[in-house]
């Protein structure tokens, strides 16, 4: 399905505001603009793109831990490697 094809914001109603003859009225749902309980479907967008960055730089961080503490292993071998000779 084509990206414009779907709607940016989406608010779910118990009941539309309708004329006496049962039509909607759409001027009153735009005066009632975005609410607080509308979704947008461009934050949905955003945090996908936000987490997709987040992944990874967390692995990056923890490949930076794992090889911190490798490393201070290896010093810590190679002092002793150092005392008996």
């Amino acid at each position: 399905m084509p990206r414009f094809t779907v709607p940016r914001y989406l608010r779910v109603v118990t009941e539309l505001p309708k004329t006496p003859s049962q039509r909607v009225q759409k001027f009153k749902l735009r005066e009632e603009g975005v609410t607080a309980d509308t979704y947008d479907r461009e934050v949905k967008i955003t945090i996908d793109r936000l987490m997709a960055l987040l992944v990874p730089a967390l692995t990056l961080g923890l490949a930076v831990v794992i090889g911190v503490i490798v490393m201070s292993v290896l010093m810590a071998i190679l002092s002793i490697n150092e005392l008996i000779a």
